[in-house]
């Protein structure tokens, strides 16, 4: 069976990179900001929607639905599906769903998934770090992004970090961003600072379960 760290790996930093796919990155031009809000305007499906037609825009879309697919909803088979539904291209959506599906099944039958199932305090989260705009065009553009995710919960597995970076083309489609292919590397990873040692899942999880996420936006 996968350890949690691999599971981390499929399910929250690398799900869109690690099974839909994508070329390697080049650098291009930004244009200027736009002085527009970036969005998001709304929820749907449990995903933050609604995002300026420009760079601003597509960084903030790129880092929000990356958030909300690490979180609880992932774990819903119909909120899943909804969410994907929503925030990807029709090629993407067809690619991602099954392979979804096969992460989720892995996860509930890990330790994470067991401790799920008796009630367990769980750690669920993913959050981006750093950005950057490879490539702007009004209909498309590549955006890398820096992650973390954490995963762990109070019944013996113990919280762990993972870091990753991911690479995601965005299409201009239906008045809004959308995923359409994404490719990711693991790391940079830091180690920890001299003095700081790991906290036990019996403290990790208390500590952190009050608190609430932020959305992004550049």
């Amino acid at each position: 069976m996968a350890s949690a760290l691999a599971l981390i790996l499929i399910v929250i930093a690398f799900l869109l990179g690690r099974t839909s796919g994508g070329g390697g990155a080049q650098s291009s031009p930004s244009p200027g900001s736009t002085g527009r809000p970036a969005g998001p305007t709304r929820t749907v499906a449990g995903v933050p929607v609604g995002y300026a037609h420009s760079r601003e825009g597509v960084v903030a879309a790129a880092a929000n639905y990356g958030v909300a697919l690490a979180g609880p909803l992932f774990l819903d088979d119909a909120r899943r599906v909804a969410a994907i539904r929503q925030i990807g291209t029709p090629g993407y959506v067809k690619r991602i769903l099954p392979a979804a599906a096969s992460a989720v099944r892995q996860l509930k039958a890990s330790p994470i998934g067991q401790g799920l199932r008796q009630g367990a305090g769980t750690v669920y989260e993913g959050a981006p770090l750093a950005y950057r705009v490879v490539s702007y065009a009004p209909d498309q553009a590549r955006v890398q992004i820096w992650s973390l995710a954490l995963l762990g919960n109070d019944a013996g597995v113990q919280p762990q970090a993972t870091f990753g970076t991911t690479t995601t083309t965005l299409r201009w489609q239906d008045g809004d961003w959308k995923f359409d292919a994404a490719a990711s590397d693991a790391g940079p990873t830091p180690a920890l600072s001299r003095g700081q040692t790991p906290t036990p899942g019996s403290a990790f999880v208390p500590r952190t379960q009050p608190l609430r996420e932020f959305r992004y936006a550049p």
